[in-house]
């Protein structure tokens, strides 16, 4: 069999509503978002592929701007005259009807419908896609697919959540490995997700691209689009760095009430590009009202976008517990801080002891 080259992307959630930028910026970062359609298209003729998988949430919404589904639709044309079949299933954020009444070129496949298809565009390469829609969200449908071992290369598309220790009740089209082990297929290109992971299990391949673009401060890490290529009896899969806005989380520990440090650290961060997430944590000082507003009124335009998150430990009802070992501790330890004299090295060596016993006694992790 003659090897096939694909790339495979997903979730790029094109005209995200971005609610916490202001309009230009939020303006901007669409943009920025559009324009990894063109890296894609690099890619696509660097390496001279025969398919582009494409697993879901393209759009953020049913209801795509007449103006992106133009700047899409020039790149589906561009690749479809190319000779380049393009194979697309929707996600939860861009159901099938909201493509039903596109035009798409002659080498773009959309499958619709919530039931496994297949098709052979490029003669042994099989393309299995299932269309998810909410009334089947909870169905293990990759344990219905029929694909049977053949001289084909089989490649199936799903836009859904691989379960790992998660009860089924609560994802998306769940999916398990051993799902995904027994569908005889030599990769399943998988869309959901938004940071990079490979599931793969028994013979068959299986990955997240992850979004190409970062929508949140909880997607870490690089930004990929995966180069895939099957040869007799080997799939090898590449994920290829695509460059984006920059996330960074700054996590602080306020414990000792160490203000001018925090504002230290911001101060070497301010970087006009940069989105900043800076979560509080420890035990809130005196005044922490006061600092959040004054930290968004100094720091708002040193950056892109600035979040604060406030993550302090929790005192409450604490002192209630006078006959408990957490109420003692507690009670000797305030009665500590409240000493005359006590130096503010002192203090602060307390109050870590405050936060660290707590914990122990809560039974929780050591922050």
């Amino acid at each position: 069999m003659q090897e096939i080259k694909l790339i495979h992307t997903a979730d790029l959630h094109l005209d995200s509503l971005f609610e916490y930028y202001d309009a230009a910026k939020r303006k901007r970062r669409r943009e920025e978002i559009l324009k990894k359609l063109e890296e894609i298209d690099v890619l696509v003729e660097k390496h001279s592929v025969q398919g582009i998988l494409i697993t879901g949430d393209l759009f953020d919404t049913p209801n795509i701007p007449a103006g992106t589904w133009c700047r899409v639709l020039v790149f589906l044309e561009k690749w479809s005259q190319a000779g380049t079949h393009v194979y697309i299933v929707p996600g939860n954020h861009d159901p099938s009807s909201c493509y039903r009444r596109k035009d798409l070129p002659c080498n773009v496949h959309f499958f619709h419908e919530a039931a496994w298809s297949c098709r052979e565009d490029i003669p042994g390469f099989l393309v299995f896609g299932f269309a998810y829609d909410s009334a089947c969200s909870r169905r293990r449908v990759l344990s219905e697919l029929s694909c049977r071992k053949s001289n084909c290369f089989r490649v199936g598309l799903l836009h859904g959540s691989v379960i790992e220790g998660t009860p089924w009740q609560e994802s998306y089209a769940p999916i398990s490995k051993e799902d995904i082990a027994n569908s005889n297929l030599h990769y399943l290109a998988l869309g959901h997700y938004h940071n990079y992971k490979e599931y793969s299990a028994g013979m068959t391949r299986a990955c997240y691209p992850g979004s190409p673009a970062r929508m949140s401060f909880n997607e870490i890490g690089e930004r990929y689009v995966l180069l895939v290529s099957l040869t007799e009896n080997v799939v090898k899969i590449r994920p290829v760095a695509v460059p984006d806005r920059k996330y960074l989380t700054l996590e602080y520990d306020m414990t000792g009430g160490d203000i001018a440090g925090l504002y230290r650290e911001l101060d070497k961060l301010q970087n006009q590009e940069l989105c900043l997430r800076l979560k509080l944590k420890g035990f809130k000082p005196e005044g922490g009202e006061l600092l959040c507003e004054d930290l968004r009124n100094r720091y708002y335009d040193s950056f892109y976008y600035f979040q604060i998150q406030e993550t302090y430990l929790e005192l409450t009802g604490l002192e209630e517990e006078v006959n408990t070992v957490k109420g003692l501790f507690l009670k000797h330890l305030r009665e500590q801080l409240q000493k005359k004299g006590i130096s503010e090295e002192e203090k602060k060596e307390l109050w870590y002891a405050l936060r660290y016993g707590l914990a122990a006694l809560q039974g929780r992790e050591i922050p």
